[in-house]
């Protein structure tokens, strides 16, 4: 059975930050996405709304909907340093824009120690080995801690014949 708008997580994820709207998500439509959605300068949410906002969300950041199989298995691997607002800013946007796309999901936050200089690309690869490891992924998606998707129509699948940018536009500066 395919998610469908009676789904629970609906309400949920159709808050008052964005607004329900209708396109072609693969080969269906899909009433729970949001054309464009309305993004707070850096908010710094804590930890635990992040949690409260997304019940659902198991520990180590994986969801799977709840009344339906997904067509889309998509990990999610970001690279971090002493970057911590960014990253719970990013998450709080995150988790339900991902549920709005109906994908089982995981979030790896790939943490770099130390004082050396950040090495975003071994990160990334250790990421990808992480993530490969705890399951066959159908996609992965290496995301910057900086960039917070503002349209659901950045939908967060791998296209089958090439890799893409998920980066068309982004307000670089105003989320520090």
């Amino acid at each position: 059975m395919m998610c469908t708008p009676t789904s629970p997580a609906y309400k949920q994820h159709c808050t008052p930050d964005c607004k329900p709207g209708n396109y072609y998500h693969g080969a269906q439509k899909n009433p729970h996405t949001c054309w464009v959605l309305s993004v707070s300068p850096l908010v710094g949410a804590h930890p635990a709304r992040i949690q409260e906002k997304n019940p659902l969300v198991s520990a180590g950041g994986r969801y799977k909907p709840p009344n339906c199989e997904s067509r889309h298995k998509t990990a999610v691997i970001i690279p971090h340093r002493n970057r911590e607002t960014h990253l719970r800013h990013l998450l709080y946007y995150l988790h339900p824009f991902l549920q709005r796309q109906q994908l089982q999901y995981g979030i790896y936050i790939i943490h770099q120690s130390g004082n050396s200089t950040f090495n975003r690309a071994k990160l990334l690869n250790v990421g990808v080995k992480e993530a490969m490891r705890d399951e066959d992924w159908d996609c992965l998606f290496l995301h910057d801690v900086d960039l917070i998707p503002e349209n659901d129509h950045n939908l967060y699948v791998c296209d089958p014949w090439s890799p893409k940018h998920a980066s068309v536009a982004m307000n670089k500066f105003s989320y520090r």
